[in-house]
């Protein structure tokens, strides 16, 4: 059940995180789902949900990405 429930919890993240760098940088931002979708840390996650709110641009986000 914890399995289900984190697993569930990272793809939440990862569908807010690419609704903001949607809304902030467009069309564009979809191209990193792949990458974000290889990210299993929650932790790492939300910290990104909350960088793709500040980041100055998709190539500043792409570069926390790694």
């Amino acid at each position: 059940m914890k399995r289900g429930f984190q697993a569930g919890l990272q793809q939440g993240l990862i569908r807010a995180t690419l609704r903001l760098l949607q809304t902030r940088f467009g069309e564009d931002a979809l191209r990193l789902q792949p990458r974000l979708n290889q990210i299993e840390s929650i932790e790492q996650l939300e910290a990104l949900t909350a960088e793709a709110a500040l980041a100055p641009s998709l190539e500043a986000f792409e570069q926390k990405l790694g």
